[in-house]
């Protein structure tokens, strides 16, 4: 059960990080009469509407320069990675900046970026992880074998803190 756990979360943080790159913007500028017709607002909100991803990546890795005992590089490589899933959320993913407690170490205070998610559920029909190899170059070497999830439904909910240290 764990394990679906900190898969689950994995998955999760991947899409989130993922997240960013979908999205662009541009800043317009506008009038000072416009401007005294706006209101001020803090925090943002994300919404998630019957959102479907469908990722794919030849090679997902971690790299290590001095490797094993320190004799040339090393990584570790997920290859042929594929993933289908959609996320719905009933209400959005609040994002708010401020001045809270920090929960590790009670009585100091820090500025943080406060994630509030109510009501999220992530459906993944299918993650596939081809391979998993270990060596000294990107992809290469030999297979611990696969990584596959099917038919899998999370449902988050919670707070999540993001804060510099």
């Amino acid at each position: 059960m764990k394990k679906n756990i900190y898969t689950n979360i994995i998955v999760f943080l991947i899409f989130v990080l993922l997240v960013p790159s979908f999205a662009m913007a541009r800043l317009v500028a506008i009038s000072d009469e416009a401007m005294d017709s706006i209101n001020g607002q803090s925090g943002i909100q994300i919404a998630f509407k019957d959102t479907h991803i469908k990722m794919s990546s030849d090679t997902i890795y971690y790299g290590d320069d001095d490797g094993i005992n320190g004799k040339g590089p090393a990584y570790l490589s997920l290859c042929d990675f594929s993933m289908d899933a959609e996320i719905h959320a009933k209400s959005p993913i609040k994002l708010d900046i401020g001045t809270v407690e920090d929960p590790f170490n009670r009585g100091t205070r820090i500025q943080a970026v406060m994630m509030k998610i109510s009501d999220l559920t992530m459906d993944i029909h299918n993650l596939r992880i081809g391979a998993i190899r270990v060596g000294s170059q990107i992809g290469q070497g030999k297979s611990f074998g696969s990584f596959g999830i099917q038919h899998m439904h999370t449902e988050i909910t919670g707070n999540i803190m993001v804060w510099a240290h």
